[in-house]
């Protein structure tokens, strides 16, 4: 296993992100992974389905059973995941579970706003796919094909859309990347992939690793994410990556903490996907940027400039100012029991930077 994630650190990375994207095209990545299933099962299917409970495709019903073999490895029942996908599919009709409401037929509606849209979590800038693509009731190469229509009519429309409908494929391709890196080199699911991250000295502070599960860090924009989580099974991308940064970088909690309670909880939680999520940003990875640190306060007045996202989840803080409620700076009488600061983010920065400095800088 050592050699092959040795081979696997030397390959050019960027050539196996295009090849998700050329597999795509061709027919699914994952799909190639699998040419090797047992005789007599039934060829992968390349019908559109619907996208409902019950609909299965045959190559990601194959993801499916990976999937499952590698939750149940980690402890998991992928029964408690299906009844939590099963519970927010019916809400997701109507829209109560704070994500969109069913895709819009032909993708289009979700595509035409993806870019810049995707980023703030306030809005319905997602195609909310990630659920149905996990447990295989629509195929990565369905809505690959179909965002290859759009791009032939809708996207000669304007610059503007053509960049929408990339920005989304690409999504789509790092999503293959990760099921085919976990695929191959299982490894991954264990630990680290840069090799000094494997020996790094995180604090994992039980009481500040609770806190976070809780929405009790004291940061509008982290506590806000993390109630949508705990609500309604489902957290918008930018959110993920604040609150995996935070745990990882400010309360300096081993990334598999976070990795494991995300799988616990989230109704999309692919382990190929979130395993590399949470990598990316640990910093401990594949990604050619070793070490990323995002500000909470930063993210909030970027993203969610109006508060809107953090009033909805946190409504306690709805009366507060909006730069106050951005930067966490809340007076004690407008917190109506909401904590404190569980840290100071720029000492935990800097803390954290010397620990990258003596045990990680300079990693090949």
């Amino acid at each position: 296993m050592q050699a092959r994630m040795s081979w696997l650190s030397t390959v050019n990375l960027t050539d196996r992100y295009r090849g998700a994207l050329a597999g795509l095209a061709a027919g699914s990545a994952l799909g190639a992974a699998y040419q090797s299933r047992a005789p007599g099962s039934p060829e992968p299917s390349e019908e559109p389905n619907a996208l409902g409970p019950g609909h299965w495709t045959g190559t990601a019903s194959m993801a499916v059973c990976l999937a499952s073999s590698l939750l149940e490895r980690r402890g998991f029942d992928p029964r408690d995941q299906m009844d939590r996908y099963l519970q927010w599919w019916r809400q997701s009709r109507t829209g109560s579970n704070g994500s969109a409401a069913e895709p819009e037929p032909g993708l289009w509606g979700a595509l035409s706003r993806y870019e810049p849209e995707r980023n703030y979590p306030g809005r319905k800038g997602t195609s909310c796919l990630s659920a149905a693509l996990r447990f295989g009731t629509v195929g990565p190469r369905t809505v690959w094909h179909a965002s290859q229509e759009a791009m032939a009519t809708r996207g000669q429309e304007s610059v503007e859309a053509q960049q929408a409908i990339t920005v989304w494929q690409q999504e789509l391709a790092w999503r293959e990347f990760y099921q085919q890196a976990l695929f191959h080199f299982p490894a991954l699911a264990e630990g680290a992939f840069r090799t000094r991250w494997r020996r790094f000295p995180w604090h994992n502070q039980p009481e500040r690793f609770a806190a976070w599960c809780e929405a009790r860090t004291g940061y509008p924009i982290v506590d806000a994410a993390m109630t949508q989580l705990l609500r309604t099974g489902w957290m918008h991308n930018r959110c993920r990556m604040i609150v995996a940064s935070f745990l990882t970088k400010d309360l300096i909690c081993d990334w598999r903490w976070g990795e494991a309670f995300f799988m616990q909880h989230l109704v999309d939680g692919d382990p190929a996907a979130n395993n590399g999520g949470w990598q990316w940003s640990a910093s401990s990875g594949m990604d050619p940027r070793p070490l990323r640190i995002f500000n909470p306060a930063a993210q909030a007045a970027r993203f969610d400039e109006d508060g809107d996202y953090i009033r909805r989840w946190l409504p306690e803080l709805a009366s507060c100012e909006t730069a106050d409620l951005l930067s966490g700076r809340i007076a004690p009488l407008e917190r109506r029991g909401y904590p404190e600061r569980l840290v100071d983010h720029r000492q935990q920065q800097a803390l954290f930077r010397q620990l990258y400095a003596t045990h990680v800088r300079g990693e090949a």
